[in-house]
């Protein structure tokens, strides 16, 4: 009875939230690795309720029982989704220690980090709660015009029982400066922007799950997003909420067949220079099948949603097709058809380019088509290599051009009618005992343009490459390299194409454990000291360090 009333209490009062509320640094490359279970067979599960069979990855891989990350972005070639998750230290010492942490370090660039994470546990219901604080007083160009903080905040529970809770409150504050100018002119315009400015994003929602062993599943999600843009101390510039909720449902049929459907409910508000609603629905049907070699499954997206300034809505249909095949323990492959429609807003564009005018059109982007395919292999159990290929037919990509009266600030572009990009990823990774790994990825994209010029600022490749040491269990060495090739950026005076250089980002973090509660790192970026550009007249922080330790409890 006290678990049901706690439930209860906790399901009214997040609903309350919902309804009532009303970035990292993107000069940087974030640290990726790619992570890999070296000893797991290629088989595939039999028919999982909600079961997505429409990804396949090379598994994170943690060569050491700590983990840290030194910059602040993902660069990507189209869409972005953030998230700077609770980086979780993992002491030496027995397994039921809460995984609790504190972490500190100060680097050049006048740049503190202050990090932690807490969990507090009753049995099997938890309580998490997350803080991350970094910022740079000066930067690469005019010192404190081209500072940087980011600031994040997550809090998670966890209620256990036949119906799993999970409320959420995630808070982000990411304060910067337009500080990327064209020519001495802009420093005499009066449409430049001096100030600092703010972008902030609060979310809450809640995950609802059937907790019980059923034949049937279900998933519901509510969520509340605000995201803000304005000058600090002055007005706001733009401001964007949504609303929306996720339902799921799937029935096991049979040992090997199950059916289910997911319905999606969104509507957003974004104010700036005008008004602008956008309403979104979707229903996904889909069935799977399974088999001792793999699976297949089959259903479509039926979606409507507007995104104008009017109220007129369209209707869109997409397939949803998939397969997974293992014709060896060692070999898998798969391929996919199917497409969908994101709703492109203020929050996303901003994690992947936060130097924004205040006045963007936003247009709902439709993948009319999605086609994929690839292999996944193991060779020795030591050698890892996966490879994909993929073909999409996009409307309504978003692209970046800078602003005619501002070139430090960027607007918003689409390429009017379907334009067609290709994607061709290979993936590898090897082991040598439990010291030494090394991760290699690789992306190539094509884009066929159908009215702009050249797919503005969006790489042509990407390759990550991560050697991790591990000479004994107190100390790690990684070492981390970031290449990205092709970008192409309009001149702010004719838009001309300038061919951006070549980014290449060198990094390398050491850590080592004193005991099973203190640690000590060191960290370096940019180790070749290069001002690349992500964005033109962005140059980003020379070589950086970091030096700092973590306690553990």
């Amino acid at each position: 009875m006290v678990k049901i009333r706690l439930q209860l209490f906790t399901l009214l009062f997040t609903l309350g939230c919902i309804f009532s509320v009303t970035a990292q640094d993107q000069g940087e490359i974030e640290d990726t690795q790619v992570v890999i279970e070296k000893d797991k067979p290629l088989t595939l599960p039999k028919a999982n309720r909600l079961y997505k069979p429409t990804e396949i990855s090379i598994n994170q891989f943690q060569p050491a029982p700590v983990e840290y990350s030194f910059s602040t972005i993902d660069i990507q070639s189209s869409e972005y989704n953030p998230g700077l998750s609770s980086r979780q230290y993992k002491p030496k010492g027995e397994a039921n220690q809460n995984d609790n942490y504190i972490k500190l370090g100060y680097g050049n660039y006048q740049s503190p980090l202050a990090e932690g994470s807490y969990t507090t546990r009753l049995e099997e219901h938890y309580f998490n709660a997350f803080v991350f604080h970094e910022s740079f007083g000066k930067g690469p160009v005019r010192d404190k015009q081209s500072a940087f903080s980011d600031t994040q905040i997550k809090l998670k529970g966890h209620l256990h029982g036949d119906f799993h809770v999970d409320p959420y409150v995630n808070y982000s504050r990411s304060s910067y400066y337009f500080y990327g100018r064209d020519t001495a002119n802009d420093y005499i315009n009066p449409l430049i922007i001096d100030d600092k400015i703010a972008l902030q994003s609060i979310v809450v929602g809640t995950v609802f799950r059937q907790g019980m062993d059923s034949k049937l599943d279900y998933t519901l999600r509510p969520n509340y997003r605000n995201t803000v843009n304005k000058v600090v101390g002055d007005n706001k510039l733009a401001v964007e909420s949504e609303l929306s909720v996720e339902g799921m449902a799937a029935y096991q049929l049979s040992d090997n067949l199950n059916a289910g459907a997911t319905l999606a409910l969104a509507t957003t508000k974004y104010e700036s220079s005008f008004l602008q609603r956008r309403n979104y629905i979707s229903l996904n049907p889909k069935a799977t099948y399974t088999f001792d070699k793999g699976s297949f499954g089959a259903g479509f997206t039926i979606a409507t949603a507007n995104d104008t300034t009017s109220e007129s809505s369209s209707l869109f249909f997409f397939p949803d097709i998939d397969f997974h095949l293992n014709l060896s323990n060692d070999f898998s492959i798969y391929g996919l058809a199917g497409g969908g429609l994101k709703m492109v807003g203020l929050n996303s564009l901003s994690n992947e380019n936060r130097y924004l005018e205040n006045g963007l059109m936003l247009l709902n982007q439709s993948n009319k088509v999605d086609l994929e395919g690839g292999f996944k292999s193991r060779i020795l159990n030591q050698l890892v290599l996966q490879g994909s290929l993929g073909y999409s037919l996009i409307e309504n990509l978003p692209f970046f051009m800078h602003n005619a009266s501002d070139s430090s600030r960027f607007i918003v572009v689409y390429d009017s009618g379907s334009m067609v990009r290709t994607t061709l990823g290979v993936d590898a990774a090897y082991f040598f005992s439990n010291k030494f790994s090394l991760n290699y990825s690789m992306e190539y994209y094509g884009y066929a343009m159908n009215k702009l010029e050249e797919p503005w600022y969006k790489p042509s490749s990407r390759m990550d490459i991560l050697a991790s040491f591990k000479p004994n269990e107190q100390l790690r060495i990684n070492l981390n390299t970031v290449f990205l090739s092709g970008i192409k950026a309009p001149s702010p005076a004719d838009e001309s194409v300038i061919n951006l250089p070549a980014i290449f980002d060198l990094g390398l973090s050491v850590d080592y454990a004193i005991n099973d509660q203190f640690l000590i790192f060191g960290q370096t970026r940019n180790m070749v000291g290069g001002t690349y550009e992500r964005y033109l007249n962005y140059p980003v922080r020379g070589f950086s360090f970091k030096l700092g330790g973590v306690y553990m409890f």
